[in-house]
């Protein structure tokens, strides 16, 4: 009778470190933020795009990276890759002005991310 209620216990322990598993670490949607919005055309201004991964209870996932491929669509001449990393873009934008259209693809979703940079202002 013993050795039943420890199986029980340690099969239900079993479960539970899955479920939370499931729930705190397993990636339910990813966020791509930038900061600033916008660029000014004056080869100094810069902008980070990031990606975070979030889970099912809309937390931010501990200690986890994900891998994304940033891939610019429109505008290249409009800017200038200053540092790429796995999950993190950083651009200098050029002396022109227009609206730069990046895709951001990873494994967490079937279609990639488009996110668009604005180059706004007077030319310097």
């Amino acid at each position: 009778m013993i050795i039943q209620i420890k199986i029980v216990i340690v099969f239900l322990a079993l479960v539970l470190i899955l479920l939370v598993y499931r729930v705190f670490f397993i990636v339910n949607k990813l966020e791509v933020n930038k900061e600033p919005e916008y660029l000014f055309p004056d080869g100094n201004s810069t902008i980070t795009i990031y990606v975070k991964p979030y889970n099912k209870l809309g937390m931010e996932i501990p200690f986890k990276k994900v891998n994304v491929i940033f891939e610019i669509i429109e505008g290249r001449e409009l800017i200038e890759i200053v540092s790429k990393s796995p999950d993190k873009l950083i651009l200098r934008s050029n002396y022109k002005i227009g609206v730069v259209i990046i895709h951001i693809k990873n494994s967490y979703t079937f279609l990639p991310i488009e996110i668009n940079v604005e180059i706004i202002g007077q030319l310097v």
